[in-house]
């Protein structure tokens, strides 16, 4: 009984074990769905997971489905790069000067309370179309990354600055051996969750703006033909695209430090 449960809730496990597992809890809700659609019987209301792939494979051999994946791709990753090189800059202002931290903290608080929706509308006042997504985009990004990257700064032991001024230490060492290591595991975590929210919200706003060319534009067009394979098989190219640029901006992340460290 005991080694029956373990496979729901593995304690020690290895890796192979729990890609396995992984792969079993997919399957799972794969099935639920299947039989859910076939529940229904009705394509509008709830399509199957075999025709989204069929759908997904059709959109796959159209230059126009690419096209759509590069221009917001492009868009939403500016927007997140711009947030993440803002936040960095007034995070390092901040932990140095305390007037800087006190006029930061009501516009961190308000654009963490403002729904996306608000922004979106707002910001399609002064921007066109087209830039919307990083200008929503950004604006997701940089309270999150500022907020994790004070407290990192905050973590840092005041000793071991001190010891840093006492033995002279350059500038580059100081990152290396203090900042870095306070810093890097929330700036890594904080990135991965804003750019999952850098893709939502910037498709989100590409669905309210309509620029021409983009996922959220052929996403509300899917929607409006009541074309449920499509809106199904864009949504799982938008996960799908969302988590690679994560994994990938991890693995860089750690490479650059781990090189910068070794230096």
């Amino acid at each position: 009984m005991q080694r029956a449960w373990a496979v729901f809730y593995p304690v020690k496990t290895s890796t192979t074990e729990r890609r396995i597992v992984n792969v079993l809890a997919i399957a799972f809700w794969l099935l639920v769905w299947q039989l859910l659609a076939m529940a229904v019987g009705e394509e509008i209301l709830l399509v199957s997971p075999v025709k989204v792939v069929v759908r997904l494979t059709e959109l796959l051999g159209e230059r126009e489905y690419y096209k759509a994946i590069s221009f917001s791709a492009v868009r939403i990753l500016s927007g997140f790069g711009l947030g993440v090189s803002l936040a960095l800059v007034f995070a390092v202002l901040s932990s140095r000067f305390d007037n800087v931290r006190i006029l930061m903290k009501p516009l961190i608080a308000f654009l963490k309370a403002t729904p996306v929706a608000s922004i979106v509308i707002v910001v399609l006042i002064w921007v066109s179309s087209r830039t919307l997504s990083v200008a929503v985009s950004f604006m997701m990004v940089f309270p999150i990354m500022y907020s994790s990257l004070l407290s990192g700064f905050d973590s840092v032991d005041g000793k071991l600055i001190e010891m840093c001024r006492v033995f002279r230490l350059s500038f580059a060492k100081r990152i290396r051996a203090v900042y870095l290591p306070a810093v890097l595991p929330q700036f890594i975590s904080s990135s991965v969750t804003s750019l999952g929210l850098a893709w939502k919200s910037g498709v989100a706003a590409e669905v309210i703006g309509l620029p021409d060319g983009s996922l959220g534009e052929r996403l509300y067009e899917a929607k409006t033909y009541l074309a449920s394979a499509d809106v199904f098989a864009l949504t799982v190219t938008i996960i799908a695209v969302s988590v690679l640029f994560e994994r990938l901006f991890s693995f860089l992340v750690w490479k650059l430090a781990v090189r910068y460290h070794a230096a």
